[in-house]
């Protein structure tokens, strides 16, 4: 699935036509991952990091849901756990350098 962008009214749409979505497909590690990256721009820090543990639940082999998850953590102060979540990320994709940078800041 593929986000809109940051603009506040397109980000309301992608969510719907996430939660479209989830309501075809509860099982869906990709949707849950959408939403998580969806509500992470939209400051829902809290949301994203639920729907995160709900992709990873799933899928624990994709490192977007790792990476978000720790951009959810650090924003929450919880910044050893995201470093941990970078890490993951890392593993599973070692070219995956959002991960290595986000990782060494």
């Amino acid at each position: 699935m593929r986000i809109s962008g940051m603009a506040p009214g397109k980000l309301v749409e992608d969510l719907a036509y996430v939660d479209r979505e989830l309501e075809r497909d509860e099982d869906s590690w990709e949707a849950w991952s959408a939403r998580a990256d969806i509500l992470y721009c939209m400051g829902m820090y809290e949301e994203s990091l639920q729907c995160c543990d709900r992709s990873l639940a799933l899928n624990s082999k994709t490192p977007l849901s790792w990476a978000t998850k720790g951009d959810a953590l650090c924003r929450l102060q919880r910044c050893n756990e995201a470093a941990e979540c970078y890490r993951r990320a890392v593993e599973l994709d070692p070219i995956y350098l959002i991960a290595w940078h986000r990782d060494s800041s």
